[in-house]
C-alpha cells in the first residue's frame, strides 16, 4: 500500500475514533453541536485526503438528519460511522480507485502560454478581456494571473489599460502585441475552452440583500486579496462578475450551489432579513447543516438574531479584528493559507467602514 493510501486510512480512522469518543463522553446537551462540528471537520479531511467525490457523498448523508427525532438522530450518526469504515476498507483493497496520482503542477512557462492563448481566443471573438476574465478562463489563481500579466506587459508581449487602484492590480482591454503572437505560434497547449453552460465549482457563497451590494462587493475584493479565490469560485448574485450565468435555471442552480459550496457567508442586516430570497438561502444552508457564518452589518447586533441563526457565532463587520478572524476561519474551511495581512489591511479598513455606514 502506498503512503498516500496509508495516510488517508489513518485520517479516516482518527475521525472514527473521535466519533466514538464523542458518543461515549459528551453530555446529552452537547451531543448535537459536537457532532455538527465533527461532521464539518470530517468533510474537510475527506476533501483533502481523498477528493471531492467522497466528501460530497459523506455530506449527503447529513441531509437525512432530523434533530427532533431521537431515532433518526441515532440512525444518522451510525450511518456516518458506517460510511467511513466501509470507505477505509475499500481504500485498503482498491487504493487506485480513490487515490490516483495528481496531475503535475504546470510550469510557469505553460501558465504564461495559457494566458496568451486565452487572450488570442478572446481576440478571435472580437473582445479585449480584462484581468478577471483571463483568470476565470485559465483557472489560475488571482496572484498567478496578476504576476503573469505583469510579466507579459513588461516583456512587451501584450498591452492593456492600467486600472490599478488601492484595491489592487488590474488591467483592462488586454491585447496581444506582435511578440506575443510569435510566442503563441510556438505553443502546443490547446486554448482553454469556454463553456458558459458548464457549472463551475462554487467554493464560497455570499447571501445578501441588494441593499448591501456595495458591502458585498468590498467583501469579495478583500477575500480575493487575502485568499486568492478565483472569481469563478465565488457566487454573489447581485455583484457584477459573480452573478449566475445567463440562461440557467436560477432556482436549480442556487439550490445546488447553496448546498455544495464549501463556505457560506450570510450578510445579515435589517434589509436582508426582510428579503424572501435571503431567508430562503439561509434556511436552506442551515437545513443542510453545513458551514455558515452570519456576518452582521451596520447596527445589527447578535441579539437581533432569532431562530436557528441565534445558535451560531456571528461576526461584526464593523470590527476590524473580527474581519481578520473571518479571513482566518475561511482559510481553515477552504484549506487556503491567507496572504500576509500587509497585502489586505487597507481592504479590511475599507470594509469595516462600509460595515458601519448606512446602506447605499
Amino acid at each position: 500500500m502506498n503512503s498516500k493510501a496509508s495516510q488517508a486510512i489513518s485520517a479516516i480512522e482518527q475521525q472514527v475514533e473521535e466519533f466514538d469518543r464523542i458518543l461515549r463522553e459528551a453530555p446529552a446537551e452537547e451531543l448535537l453541536p459536537r457532532f455538527r462540528r465533527w461532521r464539518e471537520r470530517t468533510v474537510r479531511v475527506l476533501r483533502v485526503k481523498i477528493g471531492d467525490d467522497e466528501a460530497t457523498k459523506f455530506q449527503r448523508e447529513s441531509i437525512t438528519f432530523d434533530d427532533l427525532n431521537p431515532g433518526s438522530f441515532e440512525r444518522m450518526l451510525r450511518s456516518h460511522r458506517t460510511f467511513l469504515t466501509i470507505l477505509a476498507d475499500e481504500i485498503r483493497l482498491h487504493p487506485g480507485d480513490f487515490l490516483e496520482d495528481p496531475t503535475p503542477e504546470p510550469s510557469w512557462a505553460v501558465k504564461q502560454g495559457r494566458v496568451l492563448r486565452t487572450i488570442a481566443k478572446y481576440e478571435e471573438e472580437g473582445h479585449d478581456p480584462n484581468l478577471s476574465e483571463i483568470e476565470s478562463v485559465t483557472g489560475l489563481t488571482t496572484r498567478e494571473t496578476g504576476v503573469i500579466v505583469r510579466a507579459l506587459l513588461d516583456g512587451d508581449l501584450i498591452t492593456g489599460m492600467d486600472a490599478s487602484s488601492f484595491d489592487g492590480f488590474d488591467v483592462l482591454n488586454i491585447r496581444l502585441l506582435p511578440a506575443g503572437r510569435k510566442v503563441i505560434g510556438q505553443l502546443s497547449e490547446p486554448i482553454p475552452a469556454k463553456d458558459p453552460a458548464a457549472m463551475p465549482e462554487i467554493r464560497l457563497f455570499i447571501s445578501h440583500s441588494s441593499h448591501d451590494r456595495q458591502t458585498a462587493d468590498a467583501l469579495i475584493r478583500l477575500l480575493r486579496d487575502a485568499l486568492s479565490l478565483p472569481p469563478a469560485q465565488i457566487r454573489c448574485t447581485s455583484v457584477d462578475g459573480y452573478r449566475l450565468p445567463a440562461g440557467v435555471n436560477a432556482k436549480e442552480r442556487l439550490r445546488t450551489e447553496i448546498f455544495e459550496a464549501e463556505a457560506f457567508i450570510g450578510l445579515i442586516s435589517h434589509e436582508s432579513l426582510s428579503s424572501t430570497f435571503v431567508l430562503f438561502e439561509l434556511g436552506a444552508r442551515w437545513g443542510a447543516q453545513r458551514h455558515l457564518i452570519p456576518l452582521l452589518v451596520r447596527d445589527f447586533s447578535p441579539a437581533g438574531l432569532s431562530g436557528p441563526l441565534s445558535d451560531l457565532n456571528a461576526l461584526q463587520l464593523s470590527e476590524e479584528a473580527q474581519i481578520h478572524q473571518l479571513i482566518t476561519d475561511l482559510g481553515e474551511v477552504l484549506n487556503i493559507v491567507p496572504a500576509s495581512p500587509a497585502v489586505y489591511t487597507r481592504s479590511v479598513s475599507a470594509l469595516a467602514e462600509l460595515g458601519r455606514a448606512a446602506p447605499a
